[in-house]
């Protein structure tokens, strides 16, 4: 079943309430251009009140080799992601295991170079407004994570929510994505994660699990 990751902590008590609702990965976000951009020094603080219960993500977008293995050092970072143009030689050359965004849908361009990385993460292209992201395409997602099937593992993410989050599961047979990676669809506003977002999330994802026991069982 799907394992989950909750994107964009920027507090301490979000990262406990991410704990708390048995996230697999937590993200802590270190590109200036995002609302949710955190300091080392304070995303090590929260790093430290979680260590060894949940694995911690770095993410930076087309940032210096320098600068992210500096930030690994401080905060103790588990993975990197990387969510920009980054290619095979960087994440060959980093510390530690590495998640490569690459885009999916119409407007997604040319897939980003992922063969070299430990994991894909499938997301959806932004809109003019870099603030703004797409809803989520089920089909074309579906689509595109068969076409990446036994490749690696793969993780799911772009506008993800409690409400579309079923529809986005029944899109999959058997080929369902590794993990399950939110940030907004669980907010009540940037960077302030909603428990009962969360919770519901989690109702959603027991349902799913519950579903293919059943049919798992039945066959």
């Amino acid at each position: 079943m799907p394992r989950l990751k909750i994107c964009g902590i920027t507090r301490l008590e979000d990262a406990l309430l991410a704990v708390e609702h048995r996230a697999d990965y937590v993200g802590l976000i270190f590109t200036p251009a995002s609302r949710r951009c955190l300091e080392p020094a304070k995303a090590r603080a929260i790093a430290d009140a979680v260590r060894d219960r949940v694995a911690l993500v770095g993410v930076f977008m087309d940032q210096e080799r320098a600068f992210i293995e500096s930030v690994v050092r401080t905060v103790g970072l588990d993975l990197i992601q990387l969510h920009g143009e980054e290619d095979r030689s960087l994440i060959a050359k980093l510390p530690v295991p590495v998640i490569k965004t690459t885009f999916y849908g119409p407007g997604s361009g040319e897939p980003r170079d992922t063969e070299t990385a430990a994991y894909t993460l499938l997301d959806r292209p932004r809109d003019a407004s870099p603030s703004c992201r797409r809803d989520p395409d089920p089909d074309a997602l579906a689509s595109a994570l068969a076409n990446l099937a036994g490749e690696r593992k793969c993780f799911i993410a772009g506008g993800i929510n409690p409400d579309n989050l079923p529809l986005i599961l029944n899109r999959f047979d058997s080929n369902l994505p590794f993990a399950i990676d939110v940030s907004s669809g669980v907010e009540s506003e940037t960077g302030i994660k909603c428990p009962f977002k969360i919770e519901r999330l989690n109702i959603m994802l027991d349902k799913n699990r519950n579903r293919a026991s059943e049919v798992s069982h039945a066959s």
